[in-house]
C-alpha cells in the first residue's frame, strides 16, 4: 500500500516544482557584441569573457526584467542576418542609419548620445573646421562610415587609414604614421587614460558627428520592444546609465 503524503507536504512540493519550472521557463537574451566594440563598451579579459558597458547595462537589464542573458561574439558583416535569424537577440551600439535594412528589425528607445571627435597630437595644431583636415592622414575604423568627412575621402584631400579598433590607430599615430584619430567621445577618453596617452594626445575642437546610441532588437527576441522601453526608461530616470557612462569616462 502506498502512503499518502501529508498535505502540507504535499504543497511544498507542488512549490518547489512550480518554482524549479518558472526558473528553467525564463527567455534567455542573446546580446551580441563584436570587434568593432572598442573599450570602454566590450572588454575582453584575459580568460577571453567581456566586460564593459554594453555587459554592465545588459546585467542590469537582466536583473530588472527577471530574465538571463549571454553574450555572443559576431562578426560585423554577420551583425544583420544575425538579428535578422535570431541568432543574436539586441545590438546595444547600434542606430537605424547604420544598418542596410533597419525595417528588418525593431528599435528601442535612445538611451544617449555619442559623439564623434578627433584625436591629435598635443604638438599638432588644433581643428577646428573641416577644412583643417586636408592633407591629413586620418585613423578610422575598418568598415565604419563617415558621411561627414567623406568627401574628403573621395577626393583625396584626406587619407583614411583604416584599422581593425581605435587602440591600433592610436599606436600608429604614436610612431608618427597619422595626423589624427576618430574615436567616440566615450571610447577616446577611456583609451587615452588607459593606455598611457594623456601625455601625447588631445581632442581637437572640431567635432565630427554627434549621433543616438539606439539598440536593434530582432524580431524573434524573447523580449518584446515594449520591456525593452519600459526596462530602458527606468534605468535612464534613476540615473544608472548616466552613472555607468561617468565610471568608465573616469
Amino acid at each position: 500500500m502506498v502512503k499518502e503524503l501529508p498535505m502540507k507536504l504535499s504543497l511544498m512540493l507542488l512549490g518547489s516544482l512550480c518554482w524549479s519550472l518558472s526558473v528553467l521557463a525564463q527567455p534567455v537574451l542573446i546580446v551580441n557584441y563584436g570587434p568593432s566594440d572598442n573599450a570602454p563598451y566590450i572588454i575582453e579579459q584575459a580568460n577571453g569573457e567581456p566586460s564593459g558597458v554594453i555587459v554592465e547595462l545588459m546585467q542590469e537589464f537582466a536583473v530588472r526584467s527577471g530574465i538571463e542573458v549571454t553574450f555572443l561574439k559576431t562578426p560585423r558583416k554577420r551583425l544583420e542576418f544575425s538579428l535578422e535569424t535570431g541568432k543574436v537577440h539586441i545590438v546595444v551600439t547600434s542606430n537605424p542609419k547604420w544598418l542596410k535594412q533597419p525595417d528588418k528589425v525593431k528599435w528601442t528607445i535612445p538611451l544617449f548620445i555619442e559623439k564623434n571627435i578627433l584625436v591629435i597630437p598635443k604638438t599638432a595644431p588644433d581643428i577646428v573646421k573641416l577644412d583643417d583636415l586636408k592633407g591629413l592622414s586620418i585613423g578610422t575604423v575598418l568598415g565604419y562610415a563617415y558621411p561627414e568627412i567623406a568627401p574628403l575621402f573621395a577626393n583625396g584631400e584626406a587619407l583614411r587609414v583604416d584599422a581593425l579598433e581605435v587602440l591600433q590607430s592610436l599606436q600608429k599615430m604614436q610612431v608618427n604614421r597619422i595626423d589624427a584619430v576618430i574615436t567616440s567621445d566615450i571610447q577616446g577618453e577611456w583609451l587615452l587614460k588607459h593606455h598611457g596617452f594623456d601625455d601625447d594626445f588631445v581632442f581637437a575642437r572640431f567635432l565630427i558627428s554627434e549621433h543616438e546610441i539606439i539598440p536593434a532588437i530582432s524580431n524573434l527576441s524573447p523580449v518584446s520592444v515594449e520591456k525593452f522601453n519600459r526596462v530602458f526608461l527606468s534605468m535612464q530616470q534613476d540615473g544608472f546609465i548616466e552613472r555607468l557612462l561617468n565610471r568608465y569616462r573616469q
